[in-house]
């Protein structure tokens, strides 16, 4: 599928640099990229719903709980 995206200059130019240095075209970068980027995306996100569903159930520790109302009042709120 064709599309059309705008991108500041810097970045198309490391691109370009890029896609010749890979001797890959420049649609096979953005490709790539956006990829790598999807999939980062999904990890780091499904992570983060493993980790709420195995904590969710637990109650915080009273020391840890202490602590970090003792650190929110010692800061000061602007």
């Amino acid at each position: 599928m064709k599309t059309a995206i705008s991108v500041p200059d810097s970045v198309y130019l490391e691109a370009e640099a890029t896609a010749r240095r890979l001797g890959i075209s420049r649609s096979a970068l953005y490709s790539n990229a956006m990829r790598h980027y999807l999939r980062t995306h999904q990890t780091t996100k499904q992570l983060l719903e493993n980790l709420n569903e195995v904590y969710a159930d637990l109650e915080p520790d009273a020391v840890i709980e202490d602590a970090a109302k003792s650190a929110l009042l010692q800061n000061e709120w602007r």
